[in-house]
């Protein structure tokens, strides 16, 4: 028997991991407080995997690099042929973000994809939309995880369909942009502006103990926020809040009362 120890990177808690290991097979994890930190141990000792960032050139756009990523992870041993592979690629302005860069980077079945909107040099610099993107084009997209509730001074706010944290909401920026340093600093003073608005909306209609906020996401490229109501002695109080538990839905007419409420206090 032996033990390595780990941090988990799967969110900001960052849990101490002791994993006992026999003749290379993993026998027991501890130090977790949740399932994710013992998939976490168990992956990055047999199979450990990291997403690849880096930087493509564009050619006629507003700016002369692209930030791009891996979709998800590939292998640790494959990551310097990846930066490699990607570094001479130049693509044509306009860029997307989601846009793939390169399919399957290096056999591993992972595409790179582009994570910052470059318009090409006299379009207009619009911003552009994701036709896959829940929050750009709303409809069924957003409706299978939220429902709209107004317009803010830059951004929309929604409420969040899974309300184990009643009150839960989501703000998210007008444009389909990845990062905060994707928008100026006027527009981001903005948007932080838009989500104080909503979290005073949030305290006034449902009294919680801590609002927790949350922009973490590999996946999704569309700036937002999860402002996320906690209460004392109430469900994961104390702790990092869970992404989509998936445990409580409303009625239409429950979603509608809570509606009502958060637009009676912004």
């Amino acid at each position: 028997m032996e033990e390595k120890d780990l941090i988990c990177i799967n969110c900001p808690l960052g849990c101490p991991l002791t994993v006992t290991l026999e003749n290379g097979e993993v026998k027991a994890v501890a130090g977790n407080t949740c399932p994710r930190g013992e998939a976490y141990a168990r992956k990055e000792l047999t199979n450990p995997t990291r997403i690849v960032t880096s930087t493509v050139k564009v050619r006629g756009g507003t700016l002369a690099m692209a930030s791009v990523k891996t979709a998800s992870g590939i292998p640790k041993g494959k990551i310097f042929d990846c930066v490699k592979a990607i570094q001479d690629i130049e693509l044509p302005a306009p860029v997307a973000i989601g846009q793939v860069v390169l399919a399957d980077v290096c056999g591993t079945g992972v595409d790179s994809v582009a994570t910052k909107n470059v318009p090409a040099k006299g379009g207009g610099g619009g911003a552009m939309k994701d036709q896959n993107c829940g929050y750009c084009m709303r409809g069924e997209l957003l409706d299978a995880f939220g429902i709209y509730i107004c317009e803010l001074s830059v951004s929309t706010l929604i409420l969040f369909r899974e309300q184990s944290h009643p009150g839960r909401c989501i703000v998210a920026y007008k444009d389909h942009v990845s990062e905060l340093t994707d928008i100026s600093d006027e527009e981001r003073s903005a948007f932080f502006a838009d989500v104080a608005r909503a979290s005073r909306a949030i305290h006034a209609a449902f009294h919680p103990d801590k609002v927790n906020y949350g922009a973490y996401g590999d996946t999704g490229c569309h700036l937002h926020f999860h402002l996320v109501p906690k209460y004392k002695d109430a469900y994961e109080w104390g702790g990092v809040f869970e992404m989509n538990p998936g445990k409580v839905k409303l009625s239409e007419e429950e979603y509608a009362a809570m509606i009502g409420k958060i637009k009676a206090n912004l």
